[in-house]
C-alpha cells in the first residue's frame, strides 16, 4: 500500500480531485447517472459508518465529543469523505491481510453541520443522527463546565445511541424529561 493518506508512493503530496461520483452501465450503449455526493455520502455512512457520543477516558473533567466514523478498506473512498466533510484518515490494523483505513470526524464544529447536510439523505442512521443533533445545547466550549444536569442527559443521550445501534426496537420512544419525571 502507499504511504500516509494523503500522500502519494514517495511522500508527495497528492493532487486534490474535485468531487464527482458517477456510474457507468456496461450495455451497447452508455449511460450515465451522476450522483449527488452528499447523498453518496449519507449512503456510505449509513452502511459502513458509526454516529457516537464519545466520551474520553484521559483528562479531568467531564468531556463529550461527537464523532463520525467509517472504516473500510477503500481508501479513495474515504479520501471523498474527508474532501467533503473534511476529518482525518488512518490505518486501523495492520495485522490483517487487507489494510483497513479510518475516516474520523470530530468535534462540534464539524460534526454537527455535517449530520445536518447528510440528514435528509439518511435512512438506516437517521434515528442515531437525530440523537446525537440534539446533543448540541448541551455542548460547550472548553473551560465552560457542563452542571450535573447537563451531564446526565448526556450520559443518557450516549446510553441511548448504544442501546439504538444494538437493538434499534428496543429504543424508547421518550426524551429525557420522561425519563427525570420517572425517577422523581
Amino acid at each position: 500500500p502507499e504511504g500516509k493518506a494523503g500522500q502519494g508512493r514517495f511522500g508527495r503530496q497528492r493532487q486534490e480531485r474535485p468531487v464527482q461520483c458517477s456510474i457507468r452501465a456496461r450495455t451497447s450503449g452508455t449511460i450515465q447517472i451522476v450522483l449527488d455526493p452528499i447523498a453518496w455520502a449519507a449512503g456510505f455512512i449509513d452502511g459502513e459508518g458509526c454516529i457516537r457520543l464519545c466520551r474520553p477516558r484521559r483528562g479531568f473533567g467531564y468531556h463529550c465529543a461527537p464523532v463520525i466514523s467509517v472504516t473500510n478498506t477503500n481508501l479513495p473512498a474515504l479520501e471523498l469523505l474527508k474532501q467533503l466533510f473534511g476529518g482525518t484518515i488512518h490505518w486501523h490494523d495492520k495485522s490483517r491481510p487487507k489494510w483497513t483505513w479510518v475516516w474520523r470526524l470530530q468535534a462540534k464544529k464539524n460534526v454537527y453541520p455535517c449530520l445536518e447536510r447528510l440528514l435528509p439523505h439518511l435512512l438506516v442512521k437517521r434515528a442515531e443522527a437525530e440523537l446525537l443533533l440534539s446533543s448540541r445545547q448541551y455542548m460547550r466550549g472548553s473551560g465552560n463546565y457542563l452542571t450535573a444536569e447537563e451531564r446526565r442527559k448526556l450520559d443518557w443521550l450516549r446510553e441511548q445511541l448504544s442501546t439504538l445501534k444494538h437493538s434499534p426496537s428496543a429504543v424508547q420512544d421518550t426524551d429525557y424529561a420522561d425519563v427525570k419525571e420517572r425517577e422523581n
